[in-house]
């Protein structure tokens, strides 16, 4: 119990855990939506969270002209979570659920490598009709 750190996870009850609250933004034709987590989490529940809030704003959270700004500082501050959770040594299970499964890292799902496709495709766009104009 040396690692325990007396902050439980919210969602498995694993110690140790930090206070550390992670958000995403979805950007809709009509509305934009605003989601935050708050913590604490411990090592892989906060992982499992960020990547998937990650992966639903690398996604979903362009739509709009605002969003374009928006979404971006939105996952910048989640890299300061994303450090604090990885900063944490392994989970202590003590609580009713086991953490959960952190999955795949983020450069090997489906919906970043698509919308980094798209990104790399837009920039060559760019770059072509720049260089013809």
């Amino acid at each position: 119990m040396g690692t325990a750190n007396g902050i439980y996870c919210r969602y498995c009850g694993s110690t140790p855990a930090a206070t550390v609250d992670i958000r995403g933004h979805r950007r809709f034709l009509i509305f934009m939506q605003f989601v935050n987590y708050p913590g604490p989490f411990c090592r892989d529940c906060g992982l499992a969270i960020y990547r998937k809030m990650t992966q639903e704003s690398l996604w979903i959270g362009w739509w709009g002209v605002l969003s374009v700004v928006i979404n971006p500082l939105t996952m910048l501050t989640n890299l300061v979570s994303r450090s604090a959770l990885m900063a944490l040594p392994p989970s202590i299970p003590g609580g009713p659920r086991l953490p959960m499964n952190p999955g795949r890292p983020l450069y090997q799902r489906p919906a970043v490598i698509a919308f980094l496709a798209v990104l790399v495709i837009l920039i060559l766009l760019v770059v072509i009709l720049s260089a013809t104009s």
